[in-house]
């Protein structure tokens, strides 16, 4: 930022300042009129996009509603849960303990904590969360937060535990019919975070043979993105290995055509079935067959060849 941006921001800042004390200091000297109730609630709003924590504490101490709501329902809690500069549970926490309606919605039924969630800010959400918020709210996908968690930020049991504890469905379904274990399965991750929330949805009871619309599993999910760790955990819980998707595709299939060979040797040994055909009558093996053609094709171009 230069120098002359930088002045325009400090005196931006000053003047702000200079109007909220002014207006704090009429309405401690002659009570607070509606109007001005009104005018610290905006105020207290631009505090809360801004992030301005000590800023919207001092406005509710003298006098802002922090229920109040703009021309679209908004309200100060709403742009805390939701602000682009991150993740506000410090401040999403004072709103609270303030009086902040933790379910308000706004013109389009957004809540505090729907907006939070699904920008997967874990500090707002698990502060709403422990404040009343509805843990079943879902966002336009159909998810809810354990599925919003486990495609987005990859989560540990930890991060999944608390809305599991508050009857947030195991087995709820998107609109694409998949579940939380799909979701975290089909994770392009693979760190040791993803194979334990799939460890820990399985173990609270997720269905691990759940077919989506598609027809898919978690195993061929797991099979498509190569994760071979979910792929090992999965087996061990004796899943449906030959189950087919709406195409008639098994995982094996399914992990062949990728190139995914130490996951298709993993569901061989698992007892996959390696002369099952899908609709168009291809079978493992010739999946096998195109998918180390791919993967040759792949290493060649990368060694220059």
């Amino acid at each position: 930022m230069s120098s002359s941006n930088k002045s325009r921001l400090c005196a931006s800042l000053l003047f702000i300042t200079a109007l909220v004390v002014g207006l704090i200091s009429g309405c401690k000297m002659r009570g607070v009129s509606e109007q001005e109730k009104t005018d610290l609630g905006i105020l207290l709003m631009k505090a809360c996009w801004d992030s301005n924590a000590g800023l919207a504490e001092l406005l509710i101490k003298d006098g802002a509603d922090p229920n109040t709501t703009d021309e679209n329902g908004v309200t100060a809690l709403m742009l805390a849960a939701s602000n682009p500069r991150g993740d506000n549970g410090h401040l999403v926490n004072i709103l609270v303990l303030r009086g902040a309606n933790v379910n308000t919605k706004d013109k389009e039924g957004q809540t505090a904590f729907k907006l939070a969630f699904d920008k997967g800010y874990l500090g707002a959400a698990w502060t709403l969360l422990h404040k009343g918020a509805d843990p079943n709210t879902i966002n336009d996908r159909g998810q809810t937060p354990v599925m919003v968690y486990a495609e987005k930020w990859n989560p540990n049991a930890g991060h999944l535990e608390p809305f599991l504890q508050r009857g947030v469905p195991i087995n709820a379904t998107d609109k694409e019919g998949r579940t939380a274990l799909m979701i975290a399965a089909h994770s392009v991750r693979n760190d040791v975070a993803g194979v334990e929330a799939v460890a820990h949805l399985v173990a609270k009871g997720a269905d691990i043979n759940f077919q989506d619309n598609s027809g898919r599993t978690a195993l061929m999910y797991a099979a498509e993105s190569g994760r071979l760790e979910i792929v090992k955990l999965l087996l061990s819980k004796n899943p449906n290995v030959n189950a087919k998707d709406k195409e008639g595709k098994t995982a094996l299939m399914i992990a062949l055509e990728r190139g995914s060979l130490s996951v298709g040797h993993s569901l061989a040994v698992a007892g996959a079935d390696l002369e099952a055909a899908d609709k168009n009558g291809k079978t493992a093996m010739q999946y096998f067959d195109e998918g180390t053609a791919k993967l040759r094709e792949a290493i060649f171009q990368k060694a220059g060849r």
